[in-house]
């Protein structure tokens, strides 16, 4: 269990919100900013698909795109990131740009808010960028259902009107990709994790756990701190609701898919079980391997529910047809 203390030393300690798109960080970013953290000085404004607002920075979402760029990927690319990359010259140069980023987006912050689902790919270099800053972050992975999330993020697509949406299945593999990525490279910092069901049920005892399992402490953790917080959540926020039990037998989801969201919601309970966590390593192996294959063999081993029968079913509003 973690000891640090939040005010224990000058200097920030930084939430690092991560989690795939779609998967209520926004929620639990606003809810953090709610109990006396820090938003970001250049806030991306609320959209259609998220009207109570991003809570992260535009200037570190561009940096991060530019980042996967130079490293030969890409938001909804769920290929395994280049590791090579973090010691080319474009790494260090990018380190710098990032600490001054930092420093503009959180002037004077004790406690700030670094959130954008792409960090989430980049979580070693964010990490070496903090300990130049002498920042001490912790991390909080939110977990939602993958295939709510991709009913989510195919959802949003066809209502902007986008002539690919994300399938289905892509969007579980962005999910696996993300969520093992950040589970992977944050096991040496303070962490926890954060189920999103679990938080719109119960967001104060949640981030009591939070607390417990970090050490952290919000400032603003009060009657008036409560308020806030309830009246920016909200039951609408609850969108693409898997039922419960739907998840293990949805035939989009495969083993790998299912083994990672049930190793990660029982490492948010247990942070360092054994079983949990040979499982995520097990898992990320076989991943890596996957998405190394040519594009032509990887279009042949995708999952056959990318089909046209299954685009039709997925243009319904749930997005997923769930086996009940």
């Amino acid at each position: 269990m973690w000891s640090r203390k939040l005010f224990r030393s000058a200097g920030p300690s930084p939430l690092l919100v991560l989690g795939m798109h779609r998967s209520g960080t926004s929620a639990v970013s606003g809810a953090l900013v709610c109990l006396g953290a820090c938003a970001p000085k250049t806030l991306i404004p609320s959209a259609f698909d998220n009207v109570r607002g991003f809570w992260e920075s535009d200037v570190i979402r561009a940096l991060n795109d530019e980042i996967l760029a130079s490293a030969g990927r890409a938001w909804n690319d769920w290929r395994e990131f280049d590791r090579d990359w973090y010691a080319t010259s474009a790494a260090v140069a990018f380190r710098r740009r990032m600490r001054r980023a930092l420093s503009a987006e959180f002037p004077g912050a004790i406690l700030p808010v670094i959130k954008d689902p792409r960090i989430c790919r980049l979580v070693p270099l964010w990490s070496t960028v903090l300990k130049e800053l002498a920042w001490r972050p912790t991390i909080l992975l939110v977990l939602r259902s993958p295939v709510e999330v991709a009913a989510s993020l195919h959802a949003r697509d066809c209502r902007m009107g986008a002539t690919k949406p994300i399938s289905l299945s892509d969007g579980c593999l962005l999910w696996l990709r993300h969520v093992l990525d950040a589970e992977a490279n944050s096991r040496n910092l303070p962490r926890a994790l954060i189920v999103w069901n679990s938080f719109l049920d119960n967001w104060h005892a949640e981030l009591e756990r939070v607390q417990d399992q970090t050490g952290i402490r919000f400032p603003n953790w009060s009657d008036n701190g409560f308020r806030q917080v309830s009246n920016f959540l909200s039951p609408h926020l609850r969108h693409h609701q898997v039922p419960s039990g739907g998840f293990q037998i949805d035939p989009k989801v495969n083993e790998w898919i299912r083994e990672t969201y049930l190793a990660a919601c029982e490492l948010s309970e247990h942070p360092a079980r054994e079983s949990a966590l040979r499982s995520l390593d097990q898992v990320r192996v076989q991943v890596d391997g996957f998405s190394s294959k040519k594009p032509e063999q990887l279009a042949a081993s995708i999952d056959a529910s990318d089909t046209a029968a299954d685009h039709t079913e997925a243009r319904r509003p749930v997005g997923v047809q769930v086996l009940a």
